[in-house]
């Protein structure tokens, strides 16, 4: 399997004049002019790195990058967080073109490698061993074995699995090096993952192996099961995937095997190959641990995968990568009154004999989707903030999503090889509810809302088949029974909320130091719901020091 990745920044260089060239990485910044082309090179001034919210990249990092994407390696280094050494892919996003000046939009944090559950490496030279002239680019992280000291994987994993069921030591000392090889082709969302383990002793060792995988916090993590999105433990993904919550830009791990245990728990994804759950890791001999032979080596490969929209984007790439033969769904969400195109909405595909997740497509601004799906029958839903849910009616069909037991209307499709299959789906129109807020001093001021469904429930309420996030922000726990919606303003005192048409209470609060307001309001798309709250504060803090 040929995979590559690449992370691309958009960092546009003011123009001198007219026809002055965008410049980036000191050529040209076009896109075509990178088709058939992959780079990878030393950082030598911040034009290069990538930025956003969760950019660590640093000038003496290495960037590697086609007409698709660009990801940064990490020089050697030390720092505090779960993945503790350098060595590892740090950025990553899409190649953004010439007309879009933004910074880049990295949102992913980092992956590891570990072996043994308690060791990776500590490398202590991070090079380029191919710029990509000849095709190919090729980044090499070397060092010795070291103790994983920040998130000790054993204990976390002993959660679940008594201690004394361990049969290694996963602080134990072994005579081995570490390289991990990333590789990058031509026009490919995709990066190949090599590491190797050098045994230079007289001993064979067998270790369970896999990456941590630090999500980067803004993300929404995807398992495609019953579930579907949220951390979990589980058994057996073939791939885990993560989608950014302002950005959209999507990622995807996957592993050698279709068959891993997995452990998500706090922004962070720990993954060990070839086991069918985490209870397996008390057995010795299970043959999808690594034989590392005396005075050998043993190798494992897996990829990382940066995609444009939505999960579906880098279910693409797995699909190729596996050689699953596949058809093409693409369709179009819009407003079912005025067949307005509904950007941003989720079109979530389900297995039609398990209600399994298969993949999530994100519509563009024009409201379309497409990509790949295995030959077989699906369901799909749509779900956007502030819409209703679709309505029962012809050619469609309510199912009790699995693991919520939510009743979700829903579209019969078949994908067959090679084959095109389109559908349009439409939603009730959205309506909104503005919020302004201010204090004492009429100042526009920060604070949460909070929106009670006067109906006593949800109408439709969130599933984690659509996406993790059951708010308007970034909260990534499920509405209490009766909350619309949870959103936090922003320091300019002011918001607009996406929300069904309906009649609310919205309550705005600041903490115990600031008073509560409250206000019934009534949103329909036509006449939006408007809150004007003044919090003032009731608790005088002057001098104090929270602890």
């Amino acid at each position: 399997m040929e995979a590559n990745v690449t992370k691309t920044k958009t960092i546009c260089i003011a123009a001198l004049s007219v026809f002055s060239l965008v410049l980036i990485f000191g050529c040209s910044r076009e896109i075509a002019n990178l088709e058939g082309k992959v780079f990878a090179k030393v950082i030598t001034q911040k034009s290069q790195l990538i930025g956003g919210e969760a950019a660590q990249g640093r000038i003496g990092d290495i960037i590697m990058y086609n007409s698709k994407i660009r990801v940064i390696i990490q020089q050697e280094d030390r720092t505090i967080g779960p993945c503790p050494f350098g060595g590892n892919i740090i950025d990553a996003d899409i190649m953004r073109p010439a007309s879009d000046p933004g910074q880049g939009q990295d949102g992913f944090g980092e992956m590891e490698p570990f072996f043994n559950l308690g060791l990776t490496v500590d490398p202590d030279t991070v090079r380029v061993v191919a710029d990509g002239g000849g095709g190919l680019a090729i980044v090499e992280a070397s060092g010795p074995q070291e103790v994983l000291d920040y998130l000790n994987v054993k204990s976390v994993i002993g959660i679940f699995v008594p201690p004394e069921k361990f049969w290694f030591d996963v602080n134990a000392k072994y005579p081995l090096s570490v390289t991990t090889r990333y590789f990058l082709f031509p026009d490919s969302y995709e990066v190949r993952i090599v590491t190797e383990l050098r045994n230079q002793g007289s001993t064979e060792y067998i270790f369970p192996v896999g990456d941590l995988i630090d999500t980067g916090g803004n993300q929404e993590v995807f398992i495609p099961n019953e579930v579907g999105f949220g951390e979990q433990m589980t058994a057996g993904p073939p791939f885990i995937a993560y989608i950014g919550k302002e950005s959209g830009l999507s990622y995807a791990y996957i592993p050698p095997t279709d068959t891993n245990a997995s452990v998500g728990m706090s922004g962070v994804n720990g993954v060990v190959f070839g086991l069918k759950n985490v209870f397996d890791i008390t057995k010795k001999d299970s043959a999808a641990y690594l034989r590392i032979p005396a005075g050998g080596s043993a190798s494992y490969e897996r990829y990382f995968v940066v995609g444009q929209r939505g999960i579906s984007s880098v279910t693409d790439s797995y699909y190729r990568l596996r050689k699953i033969q596949t058809g093409t769904l693409s369709g179009k969400v819009m407003v079912e009154e005025t067949s307005a195109p509904i950007p941003d909405c989720r079109v979530t595909v389900l297995k039609k004999s398990s209600l399994e997740v298969e993949t999530v497509f994100v519509t563009d601004f024009n409201g379309e989707f497409q990509g790949t799906l295995p030959a077989g029958s699906y369901y799909i839903a749509a779900d956007a903030l502030g819409h209703p849910r679709m309505s029962s009616g012809s050619g469609t069909n309510d199912i009790e999503t699995k693991f919520n037991k939510n009743t979700i209307t829903v579209i019969p499709v078949t994908i067959t090889v090679g084959g095109n299959t389109n559908k349009e789906i439409t939603l009730p129109e959205a309506a909104s509810i503005m919020v302004s807020i201010t204090d004492e001093n009429d100042s526009p001021i920060p604070a949460k809302v909070t929106i009670l469904d006067l109906i006593g429930g949800q109408a439709n309420p969130p599933d984690s088949v659509f996406r993790q996030n059951a708010t308007d922000d970034d909260q990534g726990d499920k509405l209490p029974s009766g909350i619309a919606s949870i959103a936090f303003i922003p320091p300019s005192g002011l918001k607009t909320i996406k929300i069904e048409p309906g009649t609310y209470t919205v309550y705005v609060s600041r903490g115990p130091e600031y008073s509560l307001f409250s206000q019934t309001v009534t949103a329909t798309p036509s006449f939006p719901g408007s809150v004007s709250a003044k919090i003032t504060r009731v608790v005088d803090t002057a001098g104090w020091v929270s602890g």
